[in-house]
């Protein structure tokens, strides 16, 4: 049991070396229509998610678009800093949704910071009176979302505020553990969250103790290399005895699981996460840059930004600082 705790006490600390993009979890979280989530924070039951690329609109993408029961548009941002600007972004959003879906949404602004919350909810000009509704989500209690029946709903309850962190930590793990399939991605989503409140460290901590000897054994990458170093165990037990044999057999399984699991599969898999998600973030920098110098991005530009390398979009930030023209953006060759 101490191997597998220490097992997973590895696989927390790579994730939260790497899996810092909160936005595309809480997303995921989110749109998961069997949670509670969404109506607990906004009051508004969503039955459809919609395209959050509004079209004719450059780059222009809202976090969460959606319908609820009664057939009203809404609109969803998730904010982990203090923009002062942001009043003036969901005013811009709001006219384009209105725009492209035939009816202006209800819009709320879903704060999940450290700093307290500052942002301004409303605009007042000659004939405009704007505003909406942000909420820091710490206000809630999050009672009501970690005792759902959703799995993402405890993850997202970590954000709110809670009686007893710790506790509360522990209680999610205990549900990861106890859950069919996905243990590795909703551990993931759970230390990138925790670490919006710090709490990576009890995370860790108490992911060390996860009762999850038998789940390990029907991982699909682990559980073969498991089995087997098992099976040895098993075979030189008879000479040593069959406790001192599943001891080894178990021991070889886990020293030669975490080795080969981590350096191959889990490796592999987070590296080729964050590359994407490195090359999809040079891409959306870009596109910033590009659309502030130049107004707009043609589609034809977007996919050869897309099919580049992150080194080679790397290389085209200066450019795009520097050119006249798009048309002198991609060296010629």
């Amino acid at each position: 049991m101490e191997d597998l705790s220490r097992f997973f006490g590895c696989i927390v600390v790579k994730y939260r070396q790497t899996m810092n993009d909160y936005d595309a979890t809480l997303k995921l979280l989110l749109r998961d229509l069997r949670g509670r989530a969404v109506e607990y924070l906004t009051g508004h039951k969503v039955t459809q998610w919609h395209n959050a690329e509004l079209p004719n609109v450059g780059s222009l993408e809202a976090d969460l678009v959606c319908s609820d029961e009664d057939g009203a548009t809404g609109h969803i941002e998730l904010q982990s800093s203090n923009d002062s600007a942001m009043r003036f972004r969901m005013y811009h959003y709001g006219g384009r949704i209105c725009e492209n879906y035939g009816a202006y949404p209800w819009q709320i602004l879903l704060y999940v910071g450290e700093a307290r919350m500052s942002m301004s909810e409303r605009i007042v000009g000659p004939k405009l009176d704007y505003s909406f509704t942000a909420l820091d989500v710490r206000e809630l209690d999050g009672s009501p979302l970690l005792e759902s029946d959703v799995l993402g709903d405890n993850i997202f309850a970590v954000l709110l505020r809670l009686r007893d962190q710790r506790s509360a930590v522990r209680q999610v793990l205990k549900r990861i553990g106890e859950s069919e399939s996905g243990r590795l991605e909703s551990l993931a989503q759970l230390t990138v969250l925790a670490g919006l409140r710090r709490l990576g460290g009890i995370v860790e901590e108490e992911s060390r103790k996860m009762p999850v000897t038998e789940s390990l054994l029907d991982h699909d990458l682990l559980g073969p290399i498991l089995r087997k170093g098992i099976a040895v165990g098993r075979q030189e037990g008879r000479d040593e005895g069959l406790k001192q044999g599943l001891d080894r057999g178990l021991k070889q399984g886990l020293d030669q699981g975490i080795k080969q699991g981590l350096d191959q599969g889990l490796k592999q898999g987070l590296d080729k996460g964050v590359k994407q998600g490195r090359q999809a973030e040079a891409v959306a920098m870009l596109r910033r840059i590009l659309i502030g110098r130049f107004g707009h991005v043609p589609s034809t530009v977007q996919e050869r930004l897309e099919s580049r390398t992150v080194r080679q979009l790397e290389d085209l930030v200066d450019r795009a600082l520097r050119v006249e023209t798009l048309g002198d953006l991609f060296p010629q060759t």
